[in-house]
């Protein structure tokens, strides 16, 4: 089975200090416990892109465009390895193994 991960629980887990981050993170061990693949969509990564770099001020978190850069790669990786899961692939040619 496969679980969706919606954008505002990808966000608050950049957030420790935020009411909602302990509820995220208890939420996505809960379903990793289940033996759920996390996945997330392509729009996941457009909308954690737009909040993480947008300004504290405007309801952002004001990441760095390379902080956030860093982090959209990880929840890149890992969107790929949710679509090997599906699709049945268990190899990948790539020049980084180590996110694998």
């Amino acid at each position: 089975m496969e679980t969706l991960v919606d954008t505002n629980v990808l966000l608050r887990l950049l957030q420790p200090e935020h009411p909602q981050y302990t509820i995220a993170s208890t939420a996505l061990a809960g379903v990793r416990r289940q033996e759920s693949d996390l996945c997330i969509a392509r729009q996941n990564l457009v909308e954690f892109w737009a909040v993480a770099t947008r300004p504290v001020a405007d309801n952002g978190l004001g990441l760095s465009p390379l902080m956030t850069a860093g982090e959209v790669r990880v929840l890149r990786d890992a969107h790929l390895v949710a679509v090997m899961n599906v699709h049945g692939v268990r190899r990948i040619p790539t020049f980084n193994g180590a996110d694998f």
